[in-house]
């Protein structure tokens, strides 16, 4: 029963993060004919030599783009599925059923995380056949970066999960976890920038490292130690929702 509610809440707002995926794929692939068209690279054939370039940063900002979209979906499937229960009223209802409360989260998570996933690869898809269009060597490199936007994309929504556990409103949690999330990524630099001080600058940056690896993947090195860092995270905060709800007094 609960499962057919998380899904009946989150599809209208699947369905529109998909298509804001797919309209930024085809932004970001845009550019790549853009550029192309611009650098007037050739191969001896005639036709497009856009490797180097494309690998070299030419996508960056597909990254930083990539990024920011598994921050927005994250943030928000993670604080509204259960922060829909406590606006509508219905998380004592639901917390005083003879089923296991362990199950609310699990179903949660996995509408959210499914969401997660079909939203992120929407993105990164639509950009495959515009590198095939140019003929990149390789182009199925850009596959290579979905495994980071998942895994930040589950460590967010996980985040914001648990937040709006704790803060009881779908606002506090989406306050607490954009806290979180502005912290962990501007502090360092503000510590760096302002006194000098980089011993967590450099720890921040490695966490996001993980979003390079499409730039020389299958044949480059792996950033495995990254990826189970995310994956940490994201059990970590299931783990703690598992562990509050258990313990919640209705």
């Amino acid at each position: 029963m609960y499962l057919w509610k998380a899904w009946r809440d989150t599809r209208s707002r699947l369905a529109l993060y998909s298509l804001a995926g797919v309209a930024l794929g085809v932004l970001c692939g845009s550019d790549v004919l853009a550029s192309a068209n611009y650098r007037h690279l050739w191969h001896a054939n005639g036709r497009w030599d856009f490797d180097s370039l494309i690998f070299s940063g030419e996508l960056y900002w597909l990254e930083m783009v990539g990024l920011a979209a598994a921050l927005f979906t994250g943030l928000l499937l993670g604080a509204t599925s259960v922060g829909r229960a406590y606006g509508e009223g219905a998380m004592s209802f639901v917390l005083t059923r003879p089923a296991a409360r362990r199950n609310l989260v699990l179903v949660d998570w996995t509408v959210g995380l499914t969401g997660v996933v079909i939203s992120l690869s929407g993105l990164v898809y639509v950009v495959y056949p515009f590198l095939s269009y140019v003929e990149v060597r390789g182009p199925g490199n850009i596959l290579g970066i979905l495994p980071a936007l998942w895994l930040v994309g589950a460590a967010v929504f996980g985040l914001a999960h648990f937040t709006t556990l704790v803060g009881g409103s779908l606002g506090k949690g989406l306050i607490l976890s954009v806290a979180v999330v502005l912290s962990y990524g501007f502090f360092p630099s503000v510590l760096q920038d302002w006194w000098h001080v980089d011993f967590l600058s450099k720890p921040v940056d490695w966490t996001f490292r993980i979003l390079e690896c499409h730039r020389s993947w299958p044949f480059g090195p792996f950033e495995w130690t990254g990826m189970f860092f995310w994956l940490a995270v994201t059990v970590g905060f299931f783990a703690a929702s598992v562990a509050w709800i258990r313990y919640r007094e209705v």
